[in-house]
C-alpha cells in the first residue's frame, strides 16, 4: 500500500526533450534559452523537496545525471534514470532493497517528446508482473511553432494479466502560445466511455520574465497533464487562472530564485531546490 500511495502521487497531475536532462540550466536571469541549448549551460541541481522528501542528485564519472535518492548509505525512495544520448527513455523507481520497477517510457518524434507512458502497482502485490501501463500521454505538435498544440490522455482501466489492456481517452487538452513560447491558455475537455463530454474549462497562465531553469525537475519526476506549462514553457508561471460553468478562480505561485536566478521553489511540486553554478 505504501507503494501504491507513493507512486499515486506521481501518477498525470502532463517537446523536447532533446537536451540531456542532468538538471542543468542557463545561469543568466531574465534569458529565455532556446530548448536545444539547454543542456549547454553549467548549473546543476544537486537536492530538491518533492512530496515533503528531500532527495539529493548523482551523477556519473561524466557528470551526466544518474539518479536522485536520500543519499549515501541510507535507504529510501529512489528515482534512476536512463538516457540515451540527450534524450530520457525512461525512470525507474526504488523502494528501499526491492529491485528497479519501471514507472515511466518516453517516446520520441521528430518535434519532440511524442508519447509518455506511465506505470504503477497492480493492487495484487503478489503478481508476477506487479506493473501495469496505467496512462498515456500523447501529444501532437504544430510544426511551424514546434511546439505541442494538442494532449490526449487515455487510461487503462484493465488491472489484470488475464485481460487485454484497456485503454479509453480520458481527457483532451488544446495548447496555445505566445510570441515568448509560453503555454498561456489550455482548453480542457473530460472525455467518457461513450465518447461524451461531461466537463470541460480553460486555464490561463501568466509568466514572469526569468529563465524556466526547473523545467527537468517536470520531466524526472514527470508530473503528468496537468505540468505542460511546465513543461513547455521558456519562463516560470506565477498565475493560472480557471474558468468553468460561468465562474473562475485564480492560484497564484509564489516562485522563489536564488542569486543566480534559478528556481528553488516553484510555488506548485517543487521546493528547497539547490543549485551548483560553475
Amino acid at each position: 500500500m505504501k507503494q501504491l500511495t507513493t507512486l499515486k502521487s506521481l501518477s498525470c497531475l502532463v517537446h523536447s526533450v532533446l537536451f540531456a536532462f542532468v538538471f542543468i540550466a542557463g545561469c543568466k536571469k531574465n534569458e529565455v534559452v532556446p530548448q536545444s541549448n539547454f543542456f549547454g549551460n553549467q548549473c546543476r541541481i544537486t537536492r530538491i523537496i518533492f512530496n515533503n522528501r528531500p532527495y539529493l542528485a548523482s551523477y556519473d564519472e561524466n557528470n551526466n545525471l544518474r539518479g536522485l535518492g536520500p543519499g549515501l548509505n541510507k535507504e529510501g525512495q529512489q528515482y534512476i534514470f536512463e538516457f540515451s544520448g540527450e534524450r530520457l527513455m525512461k525512470v525507474d523507481y526504488v523502494l528501499s532493497q526491492n529491485k528497479p520497477e519501471t514507472i515511466v517510457q518516453y517516446e520520441y518524434g521528430p518535434f519532440g517528446l511524442n508519447l509518455v507512458r506511465r506505470f504503477a502497482f497492480r493492487p495484487d502485490l503478489n503478481n508476477p508482473l506487479p506493473m501495469i501501463e496505467r496512462t498515456r500521454c500523447e501529444f501532437a505538435y504544430d510544426n511551424e511553432i514546434n511546439k505541442p498544440v494538442s494532449l490526449k490522455v487515455f487510461s487503462n482501466n484493465s488491472d489484470s494479466t488475464n485481460f487485454p489492456d484497456d485503454f479509453k481517452l480520458a481527457t483532451t487538452r488544446n495548447y496555445e502560445f505566445d510570441k515568448s513560447g509560453n503555454l498561456v491558455k489550455e482548453t480542457v475537455f473530460g472525455v467518457t466511455d461513450q465518447g461524451k463530454t461531461p466537463f470541460s474549462y480553460i486555464l490561463k497562465h501568466l509568466y514572469d520574465n526569468h529563465l524556466n531553469s526547473g523545467r527537468p525537475l517536470y520531466y524526472m519526476l514527470y508530473g503528468g497533464q496537468d505540468s505542460g506549462s511546465y513543461l513547455f514553457s521558456e519562463n516560470n508561471k506565477v498565475a493560472t487562472e480557471k474558468f468553468m460553468f460561468g465562474d473562475s478562480s485564480k492560484i497564484r505561485y509564489n516562485v522563489k530564485y536564488d542569486g543566480n536566478g534559478q528556481v528553488v521553489d516553484d510555488g506548485f511540486m517543487f521546493s528547497g531546490i539547490k543549485w551548483k553554478c560553475e
